[in-house]
């Protein structure tokens, strides 16, 4: 996954070209600290020492006592039925059927006064949207749950996971601190609320809260990278190396603290070094985000040949990797071969069609190829979907006058 890490990089031969998407800028470096929670549920979160995403420690939750008089409202046995054939279910990993199981319990429920007694069944329920991938099902059903028992640290916790795969930060953030405001004892709700605080760009906070991780676990060697990544986020380039080094020594196996160690070298300018340590990283896990960054130092070192390599395993590894595309076909484009260069910027866009550096790159392909119709077209793109204040959109109105 991407996430944004701040630098300085003074590429000025090659911003003339291609400002956007040139040589890797900061936000276009790779690290694996996720930007959302991923859908992957092996890799949830802090990836917490257990294939479930929500570190909880499982406790039963206490039922209410359901009287007689709440009892006779509704048939209590068919709803017992139908939410133990969804925990047999859920149990052996048939969560969509799991579900269906909950959902035929909720509707004898709805409408009655005991519904708070089978508040595990929500619970329960949330947790499998989550894994399935219906984020905001998952987010509602936390939520009953919540209006149940409010005291429940746990549920603002996955909750806010939740929020954060949504990439709704703030609302994240606000349930991790409902949580720590009802337990300060958890170390994974910190480090949630690290993550939170990272995406809000938020870094000292976010250094604050990966130390109070570190007093819990000294050898948590995730969360001493992790602080060096705020520290790379805000420029502090050795203090980042030497945290990654400390996580090194914990687990010397860590293969995003090579990464991003190559991210602080980069951002440096200590280019051997960089490919040094982003091969290291390869070496121990061959992500797709590694070779992109190690391909980003042969693009700024013109070394298109190496590059278009290192962006071609990208792909093979993640073939959404809009970005990748994108720059192959900066590299052709610097090889002045256009045809190429073209065929890759379109790639790009057939994965994402608002992705404006690719426009603004075919643009100048087919101003070099002299169709300057075509050109216009995709500038006048640029100008018209870019974000506000992109610097892509005053260049592409230059390159209009420049051609008409």
């Amino acid at each position: 996954m991407k996430f944004r890490v701040y630098g300085i990089i003074l590429l000025s031969a090659l911003v003339f070209l291609f400002v956007s998407c040139s040589a890797p800028t900061a936000d276009k470096v790779k690290t694996n600290l996720p930007a959302q929670v991923s859908q992957n549920i092996s890799k949830v979160d802090k990836a917490i020492q257990t294939q479930d995403p929500f570190v909880k420690e499982e406790q039963p939750v206490q039922q209410p006592t359901v009287t007689p008089e709440k009892a006779k409202d509704y048939d209590e046995k068919e709803v017992q039925k139908h939410y133990d054939k969804g925990r047999e279910l859920e149990n052996i990993q048939k969560y969509e059927d799991a579900i269906n199981y909950y959902i035929k319990a909720e509707k004898i429920l709805n409408g009655h006064t005991p519904k708070d007694a089978y508040s595990d069944l929500y619970l329960r329920r949330a947790r499998l949207y989550y894994k399935t991938g219906d984020l905001n099902e998952a987010w509602y059903d936390f939520s009953t749950h919540i209006n149940f028992f409010s005291q429940d640290f746990d549920a603002y916790n996955e909750r806010g996971i939740v929020s954060y795969d949504l990439m709704d930060y703030e609302t994240a953030l606000n349930d991790y601190d409902a949580a720590i405001d009802l337990t300060k004892e958890k170390d994974y709700i910190f480090y949630n609320r690290a993550l939170a605080y990272y995406a809000l760009e938020r870094y000292y906070e976010a250094i604050d809260d990966f130390e109070k991780v570190i007093t819990f676990n000294p050898k948590d060697y995730e969360a001493i990278c992790y602080k060096g990544v705020c520290y790379t986020a805000l420029g502090e380039y050795e203090k980042s190396i030497s945290l990654q080094k400390e996580a090194l020594e914990i687990n010397p196996y860590y293969s995003t603290a090579y990464n991003e160690m190559g991210n602080a070298s980069f951002y440096s300018f200590m280019d051997d070094d960089a490919l040094q340590y982003y091969t290291k990283a390869i070496e121990l896990d061959e992500n797709p985000d590694y070779y992109f960054n190690r391909a980003k130092v042969y693009l700024v070192n013109k070394r298109y040949d190496e590059a278009v390599t290192d962006y071609i395993r990208t792909i093979e590894l993640n073939p959404k990797d809009y970005e990748a595309f994108n720059q192959i076909g900066y590299c052709y484009y610097n090889m002045q071969e256009y045809i190429q260069a073209e065929e890759y910027f379109l790639s790009a866009l057939d994965i994402n069609y608002m992705y404006t550096p690719a426009c603004y790159n075919l643009g100048l392909v087919y101003e070099n190829l002299k169709e300057y119709e075509k050109a216009v077209e995709y500038f006048n793109y640029v100008i018209d979907y870019a974000q506000p204040g992109d610097s892509l959109i005053e260049q592409a109105k230059e390159r209009i006058k420049a051609i008409s």
